[in-house]
């Protein structure tokens, strides 16, 4: 097998490493039973992944379409057809595209002709034909375990119950088994680094086993804005192991007074808690955050809060109403605060708790957990 991806990677290295740079591409599209004037929307996701960007936007006519451009590295697009839901997915690069879009089927759709888009077209056949083979075997696991599974939960028996459901759960992790197989195999497809950044926040791989498959891809892949993105992902999380000092920050707190986190330590124990006025969930957890701060601020903790809030008249009534009575400071940028990018949040709440001084000892912990931890600081 080794010999195999080794083959596989000299034969396609001259025209990988040649597309990663952009340039000139043509999408050439068939696109079968759609009627003249239709549209065809090329577009984009934003750089914080929440928005879609029109690129292009051509009309079919006789049932085919052509789209040219330039783009400056390789990366991955969508085309939209102005109707019909679903979305042709490819791989924007230098070179011709092909793409033959089915209206009544647009998931069957396909876009290939260029290297990455080959590898992913290659990649979509083996998940799809798996998906269907995972399907058939888990409707089987269920019918034949279905009396059992209902008699173990009608007495409790969480032994048969878990070992029923881990019997399930390794059916399906054959999914990702065959994508992460996929990425190891083919280190210069653009797919490939998009399945690593996947798998960043898959709870089943190890920060350091993500980090290695990230290192095993090719070194022109990790110089595109993916590829930037995830060494930034992985920078973040090493700079907030625990046990390591905490990064320094400060910002505007509502008054327009700059505070950083070494004016609010605590003196024996420091929480830094990422929310937002908009996030039910730090809006429900802050009753907790309350009681924890009046409970132990005269005994060495403090609390400071860094809002992903944008709009400061909605973050600064949510101070007031929530009583948090501790420092406060935001730079009013949502997901592009530079202080959560610092700590790679990317998922609020998030807390970091420090020590005296000021290196973490514990993170994304609530409720009785986290006031257990602060209890144990205060102590020593």
């Amino acid at each position: 097998m080794k010999k195999i991806v080794v083959l596989i990677a000299l034969s396609s290295l001259f025209v990988a490493c040649n597309n990663y740079g952009g340039g000139s591409y043509t999408i050439e599209g068939n696109a079968k039973g759609l009627k003249d004037g239709a549209k065809i929307i090329l577009q984009k996701q934003s750089e914080d992944g929440k928005t879609a960007i029109g690129v292009d936007t051509v009309l079919v006519k006789n049932e085919k379409f052509e789209i040219k451009g330039k783009t400056d590295e390789t990366e991955i697009h969508g085309l939209l057809v102005e109707g019909i839901q679903g979305m042709v997915s490819l791989i924007l690069e230098k070179g011709t595209i092909s793409v033959d879009i089915y209206k009544d089927s647009i998931f069957k759709s396909t876009a290939k002709g260029t290297y990455n888009n080959d590898e992913f077209q290659k990649f979509n056949v083996g998940i799809i034909k798996l998906q269907k083979d995972v399907k058939t075997r888990l409707n089987a696991f269920e019918l034949e375990h279905q009396a059992e599974m209902k008699q173990a939960q009608l007495v409790s028996d969480t032994l048969v119950i878990n070992k029923l459901r881990k019997g399930y759960g390794n059916i399906q992790k054959e999914l990702t088994e065959y994508t992460v197989k996929f990425a190891d195999e083919n280190p210069k497809a653009y797919i490939s680094l998009l399945i690593v950044q996947g798998l960043f926040n898959n709870g089943e791989y190890e920060f350091e086993d993500v980090k290695k498959k990230f290192e095993a891809l090719d070194p022109e892949l990790k110089k595109l804005k993916a590829g930037k993105k995830i060494q930034e992902m992985f920078d973040g999380v090493a700079a907030t192991e625990i046990g390591k000092k905490a990064p320094a920050f400060s910002a505007k707190d509502p008054k327009g007074k700059e505070i950083s986190l070494k004016d609010t330590m605590g003196k024996k124990a420091t929480i830094v808690d990422f929310w937002a006025s908009w996030c039910m969930p730090c809006r429900q957890e802050n009753p907790n955050m309350v009681a924890l701060y009046k409970e132990f601020h005269e005994k060495g903790l403090n609390i400071i809060g860094v809002s992903l809030d944008s709009d400061s008249s909605e973050w600064i009534t949510a101070i007031a109403v929530d009583q948090l009575n501790w420092p406060q400071i935001s730079n009013l940028k949502q997901w592009e605060d530079p202080i959560a990018k610092l700590y790679n949040v990317s998922a609020i709440p998030a807390t970091f708790l420090l020590d005296a001084d000021g290196n973490i000892v514990a993170k994304n912990i609530s409720g009785a957990e986290l006031k257990k931890k602060v209890a144990e600081l205060l102590k020593k």
